[in-house]
C-alpha cells in the first residue's frame, strides 16, 4: 500500500486496533480510572478526609501513567518479528495504521483524566468518606488555594512574611493560567516518546525507553545549565530575586517555561514524524 488515505480504510483499522487495545489495555484502563477509589477507600478506613491536591495529584499519576504504559501494552506487537507479520499485512497505507495509533494513545490519557474526574465526583456525593467537594480548577490553582489556606496567619507576621506569601501566591497564580498548555505539550511528548520507543525497541520497550529519557533528561539538563551559567542568565535571575523584584523574576521564569515548551512541541513534533517512518519502513 502506499501513503493515501482512504476515510473508509482507515476506520476499519481503527475498529480493528480497538479491538486488540480492549483486549491488550483494557484492564490496564480500568485499573488506572479507578486510582481514586483507593484514595477514597484509605480514608473510609482511616477516617480522616483527603486533600483535594492529593486527589488531583493522583489523576495526573494515573494520566502520565496511562501515556507511558499505553504503546507497549496496547501496541507492542508493531515490530516484532511474529506478531507483527498481522500488523504489516493490513491492507491499509502506513499513514492510516499509524494515525490509528497515535489516535487511540493520545486519547488515553484524555479519557484516564475524564474518567478519574467521573469517580472522584461520584464518590464525592457518597453521604461517607473522605472526599469532601469536587476537584476543580486545574492541579496549581488547587495547590495555590491550600497554600493560601496554610499561610492565612502570615498576615499579622512581620511585614517580608507577607511578601513572601504574596510571591510564592502570585507564582501558582501564574502557572494555574497556562496548566491546561503544560500538561498537554507533557502530554503529547510523553505519548511521542513512548510511541518511538515502541517502534525501535522489540523487549522490554518501557523500561529501556524510560532509561533514554532519563538519560537524555540529564544530558540536556546539564547542556542547559553549561549555557545558562556561561551566558550570565542565572546570575542575572539571582539578582533579580536578591533586589526583591519578584514579578520581574516571574515574568522571566515564564518566558523560560514557553521557550522550554516550544523546544518540547517541535521535539515531539519529531517524535511523532519518526514513529510514522519506522512503521512505515519496519522490516521483518
Amino acid at each position: 500500500m502506499n501513503n493515501t488515505f482512504n476515510f473508509n480504510r482507515f476506520c476499519k483499522v481503527v475498529s480493528l486496533d480497538v479491538k486488540r487495545y480492549i483486549i491488550q489495555f483494557g484492564l490496564t484502563f480500568l485499573i488506572l480510572c479507578a486510582m481514586p477509589i483507593v484514595l477514597w477507600l484509605l480514608t473510609l478506613v482511616f477516617g480522616f478526609t483527603m486533600p483535594r491536591i492529593a486527589r488531583f495529584g493522583v489523576a495526573y499519576i494515573a494520566v502520565f501513567l496511562s501515556a507511558i504504559l499505553v504503546p507497549a501494552k496496547a501496541f507492542g506487537h508493531v515490530n516484532l518479528q511474529r506478531e507483527g507479520v498481522s500488523f504489516a499485512m493490513l491492507p491499509a497505507s502506513s499513514l492510516e495504521k499509524f494515525l490509528s495509533i497515535a489516535i487511540l494513545c493520545i486519547l488515553t490519557p484524555v479519557l484516564v483524566m475524564a474518567c478519574s474526574y467521573v469517580v472522584d465526583s461520584l464518590l464525592v456525593l457518597l453521604p461517607f468518606g473522605g472526599f469532601d467537594g469536587f476537584i476543580s480548577g486545574g492541579f496549581f490553582k488547587t495547590m495555590e488555594d491550600f497554600l493560601n489556606g496554610l499561610m492565612a496567619g502570615t498576615d499579622a507576621l512581620d511585614e517580608a512574611n507577607a511578601i513572601a506569601k504574596m510571591n510564592v501566591l502570585e507564582m501558582f497564580e501564574g502557572l494555574a493560567s497556562s496548566e491546561e498548555f503544560y500538561l498537554s505539550i507533557s502530554m503529547f511528548f510523553i505519548v511521542g516518546l513512548f510511541l518511538l520507543g515502541n517502534s525501535l525497541f522489540k523487549t522490554h520497550k518501557t523500561a529501556k525507553t524510560f532509561a533514554v529519557m532519563l538519560g537524555v533528561s540529564y544530558a540536556v539538563s546539564m547542556i542547559m545549565q553549561t549555557i545558562l551559567l556561561s551566558g550570565g542568565y542565572m546570575t542575572n535571575l539571582q539578582n533579580i530575586a536578591d533586589e526583591m523584584d519578584f514579578s520581574l523574576f516571574i515574568s522571566v521564569m515564564r518566558k523560560i517555561f514557553v521557550t522550554q515548551e516550544i523546544i518540547y512541541s517541535l521535539i515531539t513534533l519529531g517524535l511523532f514524524v519518526g514513529t510514522f517512518f519506522k512503521v512505515k519502513n519496519q522490516k521483518y
